[in-house]
């Protein structure tokens, strides 16, 4: 009996798109039988089925959203970083440290600086290359900029 259960003296009977609860009665007291009807159409049953796996895959999908978000925010932050590092101003005293490595006559330290100064993307160029190039890289900057 697979659809069949029973709980002390009701049997609950399963058949296809219908559940009975069957009280059983002893046939000696009572020759009655009480018969509940519930009728479950196939559409709810499925809708049921339906509406948890939906629930699952928009709890899922809601995830993935979260996940995606979360990534685009550090991705963001992590670009600022970035951003902040190469966009960061030199100052003055910044340039005339590093020029005063170069062994640099002072006139032509003087020149340097101050075409450093007046020049940004130079400046960027001087101080994104390898220290050991820098004179040679600042000499060729201000030599190009004289023609």
């Amino acid at each position: 009996m697979p659809n069949d259960l029973r709980w002390h003296n009701f049997r609950l009977k399963i058949t296809q798109n219908v559940i009975m609860l069957v009280e059983e009665v002893d046939q000696l007291r009572s020759p009655k039988i009480n018969v509940v009807h519930i009728r479950v159409s196939p559409s709810d049953a499925k809708s049921s089925k339906n509406k948890k796996r939906k629930v699952a895959e928009d709890n899922e999908i809601g995830n993935v959203i979260s996940q995606s978000f979360d990534n685009v925010s550090m991705s963001i932050d992590k670009t600022t970083e970035v951003m902040a590092k190469c966009f960061s101003k030199l100052y003055g005293a910044e340039v005339h440290i590093a020029l005063g490595l170069l062994d640099l006559d002072p006139i032509l330290k003087t020149e340097a600086y101050i075409f450093l100064m007046k020049n940004p993307l130079s400046k960027e160029i001087f101080f994104g290359c390898p220290d050991d190039e820098r004179k040679d890289i600042l000499l060729t900057l201000i030599s190009r900029s004289k023609n």
